[in-house]
């Protein structure tokens, strides 16, 4: 294969050499975005091995992340371009990522992202991609980091191809497998984490329904299929975990397919990044039988590694699916199973149930065996292990189970609190896939109302309900997660309304307050005119603000106007100044249905609160919200370094000077990562593991100790993906516990409904942020990253009835630790009465 032709050999490049800079600016032609706030040290340092390097040193960050982005060069539609540096990190700082982006719009990339934690030696770097713009100007290769630290960049270059210069490098690693790549493919278990239910959001009606595929004694093969019952909804697909393919090769799906009505049955194949896909649909006779279908794929190309599957039903029609078969072939062969066998290990709990049981409780299991295909063997021996977060052995049980005997009940006694992997692994290896599942034993919900900091966005369906509230969470804001406030839904047509009294009613009776939305007007109440601008009827939205705040009184006592206004042509199409007299309408017609309710607005980006400055001047009475919200979305873990959030929310308040509210809320944020999950398979890495874990104690109490008074953070209602997805923080792909999940229920338990002290400290090369209240005071302390080396506490040093517990809620004495090092994961000082 002839290499590609290098057009350039150095289309652009920096190298900082005699370029001494000062520390508050970026080397000559660099630019710093403007994308939130943070204190950082710029210019140029020496590298150790002569010659200068880019210095970034982290000081502190709140808001948005640092940007640092290179000069433009001209790039050209079509050809390939090569990107390459040099790193070296000190201590540890924050996840980089280096990617080719337009300024200053923050869903405009040229490039994906390289993502790279930064080594305390010098690492070499570089990514390849293809153009699909000519442009010149308003781009660069772009640095960019949320979390505190310091690190250095050198030679960075830019090179231009006419054709990929590195076709190989994409081409992934996997072997290729014969026969069915499909574990557990005849469906016996009742419980299986390798098909879940791929939901769509936002419906209202069909979320409360919640699409579950299920089993029934009606197969082609063994005793069971798998059972997509009918539905008065049309029902998202079930999709499967991912599975590894080998590029270059041709795959063929195939599944034993019965509809008990007639109708379409659809597979397809597709890659885990759901930018290649393959499948169709199938037409299946009506006569009651099982029958065949498969489809199989072009050669998988060369920068997929791993596909997921996925079949669905459509609505009104009873579907039943039995012997899938997943294999590397050029059609399908007769079906046989990967293993004679399939167990099944679940969390024995209620219908509901999410799999956590509280502090001293022991784990609910049930185990059973089943033959696949009618196999002889009668029992099959294993061994049961329980992993703590810290990757320890808690437990471990020999098992034997009986094909086809009733499940086995366990009760496994964890040992100690916190995030649980449970794993079941056979003797002999051919027998049947090794089982996992992710369970915690998490403390009690403190129930603390409307009092309450923690917030989220959750599926409104019985099983999230009691998932968010098992997490400690007592707020719901109603957005993306579900659309039974928006207009759209509750007032579709002139003079018609619709209510969601059941689902509303199910969220208060967990104890869970609402923030409910009353935007997105439907057409009718927001027509265009000849110019396609947008002519919102204020009127109009102020009656149905009216009316909805009218209906729901008692139950809903919170609205936020309207989210995102500053994000113009989506979730409003017009100017700062087109907003005022909407949101007016709306404030108005809230106060006027429910007198009491509180009034939530105007729902800004944190790091840039003058978007509201145009209308406030224009309508200076009767803007002023009751409570006001703003957007942060956390780049890496808060809560390190000179300037905390509190500085910030200072400069907020003096914006808005005597039009800004006695609280603050962040009513949607997250923290921007890869993987969340606590499953061997998943891949999380340690980093990502105590990223998570970090984040889920310090999102809260660095931003509690700033001022806020609540966080809403934005997941629970997109949960149901096997591919990795960054807004998965508080549940994985099939709703298992994640660290995230977690170590915020422990917060929850420590600190929710607590005063903060001051804002967060830096003593001693730690940080600490302080609560108060319910006869409690408690510390969160971790590392200060902005301070070379790891902090240490010793247990024997504190006062009489102080108790340390980590994140995961365990007493450290009790642990025999009594010298503690700091990391970025806190711990809780606790002093009781």
């Amino acid at each position: 294969m002839l290499g590609a032709v290098l057009l350039a050999a150095s289309l652009a490049g920096w190298n900082f050499d005699a370029r001494t800079v000062s520390p508050d600016k970026a080397p000559e032609g660099w630019k710093i975005g403007g994308w939130g706030e943070r204190r950082c040290l710029y210019g140029t340092a020496a590298d150790g091995a002569g010659g200068q390097a880019m210095n970034v040193d982290m000081r502190g960050n709140f808001g948005g992340a640092l940007q640092l982005f290179s000069p433009a060069w001209p790039m050209w539609q079509g050809r390939w371009y090569r990107v390459s540096f040099r790193a070296k990190g000190f201590d540890y700082p924050g996840q980089v990522s280096v990617m080719v982006r337009k300024q200053p719009y923050p869903w405009t990339a040229y490039s994906s992202p390289l993502k790279f934690h930064p080594e305390n030696e010098w690492k070499n770097y570089s990514f390849v991609f293809k153009s699909n713009h000519d442009i010149q100007s308003d781009f660069g290769v772009m640095i960019e980091v949320g979390g505190v630290g310091r690190f250095l960049v050198d030679d960075v270059k830019v090179e231009e191809f006419e054709s990929d210069p590195e076709p190989d490098k994409k081409l992934n690693s996997n072997k290729p497998v014969a026969g069915n790549l499909v574990p557990r493919s005849s469906f016996e278990a009742a419980d299986d984490n390798f098909f879940i239910d791929r939901v769509v959001t936002g419906r209202a009606d069909s979320e409360w329904y919640d699409f579950r595929h299920g089993r029934i004694a009606d197969a082609k093969f063994g005793k069971y299929a798998l059972h997509l019952p009918k539905s008065p909804f049309e029902r998202g697909e079930v999709q499967s975990a991912l599975i590894p393919v080998v590029s270059g090769r041709r795959y063929t799906l195939s599944a034993w397919v019965k509809v008990a009505e007639g109708g379409t049955c659809g597979f397809r194949m597709s890659a885990s990044s759901g930018k290649w896909r393959f499948g169709n649909g199938f037409l299946v006779k009506t006569d009651g039988q099982w029958h065949r279908c498969s489809v199989t794929s072009e050669p998988v190309p060369e920068n997929v590694s791993e596909v997921m599957l996925a079949f669905s039903a459509p609505k009104g029609f009873d579907v039943r699916v039995d012997g899938i078969q997943f294999e590397m072939a050029e059609s399908a062969s007769d079906w046989k199973p990967k293993f004679p066998y399939e167990a099944e290990m679940a969390f024995d709990g209620e219908k509901d149930a999410p799999a956590i049981v509280e502090w001293g409780k022991k784990l609910p299991l049930r185990l059973a065996l089943y033959s696949a295909e009618g196999a002889s063997v009668k029992s099959v021996a294993g061994t049961l292990k329980v992993t703590a977060f810290s990757g320890e052995t808690t437990a471990t049980e020999r098992i034997e189970l009986i094909v086809g005997a009733e499940p086995v009940k366990l009760a496994v006694d964890p040992k100690i609190n916190g995030i649980r992997r449970v794993t079941f692994t056979p003797d002999d290896p051919s027998l049947f896939g090794e089982c996992e599942k992710v369970m915690a034993r998490l403390p009690p919900p403190r129930m603390t109302g409307a009092k309450g900091g923690f917030g989220t966005h959750f599926r409104v369906c019985p099983y999230f309900i009691n998932y968010a509230k098992a997490l400690g969470f007592t707020w719901q804001r109603l957005h993306d997660c579900s659309t039974l406030c928006k207009m759209f839904r509750g007032n579709p047509k002139v003079g018609e309304h619709v209510w969601y009294d059941r689902q509303v009613d199910a969220i208060r009776a967990a104890g869970i307050e609402i923030l409910a939305l009353p935007d997105w007007p439907p057409k009718w109440a927001m027509p265009t005119n000849s110019a396609g601008k947008f002519l919102y009827d204020a009127k109009a939205f102020g009656d149905w603000c009216e009316k909805a705040a009218a209906h729901y009184r008692g139950k809903i006592s919170h609205w936020e106007v309207w989210n995102e206004p500053y994000i113009s042509g989506y979730f409003f199409r017009g100017t700062a100044e087109d907003f005022g007299p909407v949101f007016n309408a709306g404030a108005a017609g809230i106060r006027r249905g429910n007198p009491d309710a509180k009034v939530v607005g105007w729902c800004t980006e944190l790091s840039s609160p003058g978007y509201v400055l145009p209308f406030m001047r224009r309508y200076p009475v009767e803007l002023k919200p009751d409570v006001n919200s703003v957007h942060y979305y956390y780049v890496d873990v808060p809560g390190d370094g000179e300037m905390g959030s509190e500085e910030l929310m200072s400069r907020l308040a003096s914006t808005w000077r005597e039009y800004a509210a006695g609280e603050v809320w962040n009513t949607e944020g997250n923290l921007s990562m890869g993987v969340h999950s606590f499953y061997s398979f998943r891949g999380a890495t340690a980093y990502e593991l105590e990223r998570g874990a970090a984040f889920g104690v310090r999102c809260w109490a660095d931003t509690f100790a700033s001022g806020m008074s609540k966080v809403f953070l934005y997941t629970l209602h997109n949960t149901d993906n096997p591919r990795t997805a960054d807004l998965q923080t508080l549940a994985d792909y099939d709703r298992a516990v994640t660290p995230v999940a977690a170590t915020t229920a422990v917060t929850a338990y420590f600190i929710d409904g607590l005063k903060p002290v001051g804002p967060v400290k830096s003593v001693g090369g730690r940080k600490e942020a302080v609560f108060t209240g319910d006869g409690r005071r408690v510390h969160v302390v971790w590392d200060d990253a902005a301070t070379a080396g790891r902090a240490k506490m010793n247990l024997s040093a504190l006062r009489p009835g102080m108790k340390v517990y980590d994140a995961m809620g365990n007493d450290l004495a009790e642990k025999g630790l009594m010298d503690v090092i700091l990391g970025p994961v806190p711990v809780f000082v606790v002093k009781e009465r």
